[in-house]
């Protein structure tokens, strides 16, 4: 059975809730449905939603101009260079300075940014996690992107400053015929990463 995303919402003033829903859309693969959503509200006043198909499938994209009481029509994300972001349990936050940030992987992790206040059809900007911790730690290199369950968490600590952080188990070459899954130390890494208007 596919997935879908239900959103609850109290208006002003009111006691009872309402709900909305964002179903499988004609454009996703047949098997998929949304699922694993994080929501942020634009300056303009729309509510940004990504979410997860599946691991090693691109993350999508919806907007609501109605507060979430109802959705367009979902897309495919896209990044630079080609770029697919990967998508389990995405992470958006609109930081202080405006910009809007996504952080996912599987495979891997990627930090992604929005190269405008708005985000709709656009392509993001891509920092690839998983390179620069290979580069900056050589000592635990990142052999493939199988070496992480790919779910982060990020908070604003600083005026345009975000901590990202994830996870990552040992590589190994050949872990008993299991390539990139072996070893028994998992460790969780932060990063900071610095974002411009």
């Amino acid at each position: 059975s596919r997935s879908l995303c239900v959103f609850f919402r109290k208006p002003p003033k009111k006691r009872l809730h309402s709900a909305s829903r964002l179903d499988q859309s004609p454009r996703m693969p047949r098997w998929a449905g949304p699922c694993e959503p994080t929501i942020a509200t634009l300056a303009d006043g729309r509510v940004f939603l990504a979410f997860r198909l599946g691991g090693g499938q691109a993350l999508w994209t919806a907007f609501s101009r109605t507060h979430g009481a109802s959705w367009g029509e979902p897309t495919a994300m896209k990044g630079a260079g080609g770029h697919k972001p990967f998508a389990v349990w995405p992470q958006a936050k609109v930081l202080s300075n405006g910009v809007l940030v996504v952080s996912s992987g599987r495979p891997g992790i990627g930090f992604y940014l929005s190269p405008s206040p708005n985000p709709e059809g656009a392509t993001w900007l891509v920092a690839n996690v998983t390179a620069e911790h290979t580069k900056n730690l050589p000592a635990d290199p990142w052999l493939d992107g199988d070496q992480t369950t790919s779910y982060t968490s990020m908070a604003e600590v600083a005026p345009g400053a975000v901590l990202l952080a994830y996870d990552k188990r040992r590589g190994c070459v050949d872990c008993n015929g299991e390539k990139g899954v072996g070893g028994k130390t998992e460790k969780v890494y932060s990063v900071r990463i610095n974002v411009t208007a």
